[in-house]
């Protein structure tokens, strides 16, 4: 391989090799060549560098993915060649055994063929395009579901996940080592790891003289952990309700105050379930149109022909956290007055600290709603 090294490149694409090949038939490419048909949808190209990295930067400016491998050798691809008969004489002495364990080949056109490993059987697999992506299809179809992957680093173990998800099937794909990780205890993690994924382990290897014991499970008590919101209001079962906003609410009369009109709702991701998939910094928070139907909405109360002003604090974005069975609330009042210097009132009960980067002070004030014909005298086409 010395002999070689330098003179090649590889890289990873995220594209079907039928489709590789095509770009490449269709460029007049020759000294670049499919090595390895990793999954359905990812592909590794091999051959003389610069060819390489001009197609990894093409295939950047289209938004596919592509990367360059950190190796300075084209293998399972022409670059070979000229070591592969010095390679068949080294390996000439090899006498191949029977494998013990299922072995799907991704050298062989049939990856359940059961091959000889002899010194013909590795020249071919340092040439030929691995098949990577039917020979874990085989293993798939055959009832396999748990993979580990010995190398220094991960490379395969999505390839792994690609090819399984084609199927529609589910698979564990385990990684045996990572870069820079240390091992104090070897592989015993891996082990744990495939014990856990449901692999069958032969323990009586590390403990031949035990025997294991079946041991009852832990007895859950299911204790009831969600955090109640303080003070949260009952609703009253079976009692009368009214059609209201589901923003805005229900009105309030101010008695002291007549020539205001005040509406109250409670706002949380408990009332309002949609509220989850709105977030920002990843909180739930309420959306600007939602202050803007708000404002609408309560102008929308009085007469088109009498000049009302509604106006809606923006002073603190609403933000919650969203847990899937949140309790938490806050109860807003809007106010709708006669005049165009109206403060609006409200009032806030939620529990837990707001989040620090929120939205600015805003005010939203509609002066004027109208719901006759007359407004729509005012549209022009765009």
């Amino acid at each position: 391989m010395c002999r070689i090294s330098g003179a090649g490149a590889m890289a990873s694409v995220e594209l079907p090799a039928k489709q590789v090949n095509s770009e490449l038939m269709a460029r007049g490419i020759d000294d670049v060549a499919v090595s390895v048909v990793a999954s359905p949808q990812s592909t590794v190209i091999g051959g003389a560098t610069e060819t390489v990295r001009d197609l990894v930067a093409r295939w950047e400016q289209r938004d596919v993915m592509a990367r360059e491998v950190a190796v300075d050798v084209a293998s399972h691809s022409p670059q070979v060649d000229p070591i592969l008969d010095d390679l068949a004489a080294a390996l000439a002495d090899l006498k191949p055994m029977t494998p013990k364990v299922p072995y799907y080949s991704a050298t062989l056109f049939d990856p359940r063929e059961r091959p000889v490993c002899d010194g013909r059987y590795w020249v071919d697999n340092l040439r030929n395009t691995v098949q990577f992506a039917a020979a874990v299809q085989a293993a798939l179809e055959d009832g396999y579901r748990v993979f580990a992957e010995l190398s220094p680093h991960p490379l395969l173990t999505r390839a792994v996940d690609q090819t399984a998800r084609s199927l529609d099937m589910s698979a564990a794909a385990l990684a045996g080592m990572r870069r820079e990780q240390p091992l104090p205890l070897g592989l015993c993690g891996l082990l744990t790891d495939l014990h856990s994924a449901g692999a069958a382990v032969d323990f009586s290897v590390l403990y031949p003289t035990g025997q294991l014991v079946d041991t009852p499970l832990p007895a859950w008590t299911h204790p009831h952990l969600f955090i109640e919101g303080e003070g949260q209001e009952q609703r009253a079962q079976g009692a009368c309700t009214i059609t209201v906003h589901p923003l805005l609410g229900s009105h309030v009369r101010l008695t002291e105050q007549p020539e205001r009109h005040v509406w109250q709702a409670d706002i949380g991701t408990a009332t309002l379930s949609w509220l989850s998939d709105h977030q920002v910094h990843n909180v739930a928070a309420l959306p600007g149109a939602a202050y803007c139907e708000m404002a609408v909405a309560a102008a929308g109360r009085f007469s088109a022909r009498r000049r009302r002003s509604a106006t809606s604090p923006l002073s603190k974005c609403f933000c919650s956290t969203s847990r899937p069975r949140s309790t938490q609330s806050r109860r807003w009042m809007r106010q709708v007055s006669s005049t165009s210097r109206s403060r609006p009132i409200r009032t806030a009960r939620v529990r837990g600290t707001p989040p620090r980067r929120c939205m600015p002070p805003r005010t939203i004030r509609c002066r004027r709603h109208t719901t006759s014909p007359r407004c729509w005298r005012r549209t022009r086409p765009v």
